[in-house]
């Protein structure tokens, strides 16, 4: 549970905007929202994948972060959420092995060229329809 009378930094992450406001608990508002463009797509990758290179990802959130706290300095911390999912690879300390796979990436509805079907259409076939 927050304790009251608390200020924070809310955060979303979407994959159009990341959005942001100043939370104030004491008085129950919301201030007025910050939006910052969520970074382009990789070019140069098959139509099906969506993926975004997870430093520019970090590079908005801190810019976010930084316009919001300037307002509010005396922020108690910041809470964020995200709607759709991602993906990225990591490795045990933290470090990006991967781009962001975000939840627009299509990859599994294409054929494999051994077996001519999706991954997606063998999947359903070993799981079933129930």
């Amino acid at each position: 549970m927050l304790p009251m009378g608390s200020i924070f930094i809310g955060i979303d992450i979407g994959t159009t905007f990341l959005k942001g406001a100043v939370i104030d608990l004491e008085r129950i508002t919301v201030g007025a929202p910050v939006r910052v463009a969520f970074p382009p797509f990789i070019t140069g990758l098959p139509a099906s994948h969506r993926e975004v290179d997870p430093n520019t990802i970090i590079g908005a959130v801190r810019e976010l972060i930084l316009r919001l706290h300037a307002s509010t300095p005396d922020c108690d911390g910041i809470v964020m959420c995200a709607q759709m999912h991602g993906l990225v690879l990591a490795d045990r300390n933290g470090n990006a092995l991967s781009n962001a796979i975000t939840w627009q990436d299509e990859r599994t509805l294409d054929a494999d060229a051994d077996s001519h079907q999706s991954t997606y259409s063998l999947m359903m076939a070993q799981i079933g329809e129930q």
